[in-house]
């Protein structure tokens, strides 16, 4: 009988088979062994990302290897419990000190607030339980306003954090937010100034008469700044940052490139504004040069070094009850050591404590507007109001 013609084909054994008979190992794709019996397996994520994990057996190695691509397949995140970089807070809190540095106007207080954060927490993971945040908030002796400063800091730096994809979820959406206070007025003249003793305030019952007197006796080269502030209602910040080709003395206007919101404005000037600005134009320094610079023509920066000197003396109390702030002795503009608006010894936390508005006393209703002068004595902040047009 004659041979099939294909029997010797049909009798060739398969390739595993004859890798098997050969003697040959056959290799898994995304497999290796470490030890003996002991299986690995590496794989990609769909980033790119190379990872190593441990199976046992060969036939687990197997079956994972299968899961993990399926996963990196689906776009499916990794496991917790695979190794990954550790992102630390301190992180977090350079990414949005940077943030601040280039997008806020009030820039250092951010950046202090950040740094009292990175104190606390700096060292550890980015993933910290609400519960410690919590705590540390707890301890601190806050105003609420400044408690709700930090807590929006604290949001910041974890929302700048999902959106470079170093965290997960923000923790200080579970912290509550406190209702702040602003319901307090204090307006300037409307309460006797406290006794003195000093000759150069006999006679003077008011309140304002009596600051005037103490400025020009103690503080003259300040008084424009003073009489700025009182009549044009500018910020600390937007007052102190001017420069003479933003002031027109001849059509009165001051123009503010970056107010608070970003915007420019103008701001329009008074007679008492205008002869403020006179009196600086003679210390000017040729150029677009600061407007406030004191007798050596170095810039201030703010004004708590000479005025809460000024109010203590001149006897402003918060209220009848409460004694005014303790009189200082006049100190020099020579610009070291003011920091923080003006003073060394001031942090960004003082500047969210009680708030006065003063405005001139028994000014009728609609017939004049106050003009916030923003100008803080210890913890007030006063407001004086003006004629409209005046």
């Amino acid at each position: 009988m004659a041979e099939e013609p294909f029997a010797e084909i049909n009798s060739i054994p398969s390739g595993q088979e004859a890798r098997v008979k050969t003697g040959v190992a056959t290799r898994q794709r995304g497999l290796f062994e470490r030890e003996p019996w002991v299986w690995w397996i590496h794989w990609y994520e769909a980033e790119g990302r190379r990872h190593r994990e441990e199976a046992g057996s060969k036939s687990n190695a197997i079956n994972l290897y299968r899961k993990r691509k399926s996963e990196a397949l689906a776009g499916k995140k990794l496991p917790e419990k695979l190794r990954g970089r550790v992102v630390r807070f301190s992180e977090l809190a350079e990414d949005a000190e940077s943030y601040c540095q280039a997008n806020n106007q009030g820039q250092e207080f951010d950046c202090y607030r950040i740094g009292r954060f990175k104190e606390e927490f700096g060292n550890g993971p980015a993933e910290i339980p609400v519960e410690d945040f919590r705590r540390w908030f707890n301890e601190q002796v806050w105003k609420e306003a400044t408690h709700n400063r930090y807590k929006t800091m604290l949001s910041l730096i974890y929302r700048l954090g999902m959106e470079h994809g170093k965290v997960k979820s923000n923790p200080a959406r579970l912290l509550k937010r406190k209702r702040e206070d602003n319901g307090r007025v204090r307006f300037l003249n409307q309460f006797a100034p406290a006794k003195t003793e000093l000759e150069h305030l006999q006679g003077l019952e008011d309140e304002e008469s009596r600051l005037r007197a103490v400025i020009v006796h103690r503080y003259p080269d300040h008084l424009p700044e003073f009489e700025i502030a009182t009549n044009t209602g500018m910020r600390p910040r937007e007052q102190y940052s001017l420069s003479w080709d933003r002031v027109d003395l001849q059509r009165r206007m001051v123009t503010i490139p970056n107010s608070k919101n970003w915007k420019t404005r103008h701001v329009s000037l008074n007679a008492e504004a205008a002869a403020a600005f006179a009196t600086l134009f003679e210390r000017r320094v040729q150029g677009a040069a600061p407007v406030f610079v004191n007798m050596e023509g170095v810039p201030l920066h703010g004004y708590q070094h000479w005025f809460d000197g000024a109010a203590g003396n001149a006897g402003i109390r918060k209220s009848p009850g409460t004694p005014a702030p303790p009189p200082c002795q006049p100190v020099g503009d020579g610009g070291g050591g003011v920091v923080n608006g003006g003073r060394a010894d001031r942090t960004p936390d003082d500047s969210n404590d009680d708030a006065i508005c003063a405005t001139d006393a028994g000014a009728p209703a609609g017939g004049r507007r106050a003009v916030a002068a923003r100008i803080r004595l210890s913890r007030y902040l006063i407001v004086r109001c003006r004629d409209v047009g005046a």
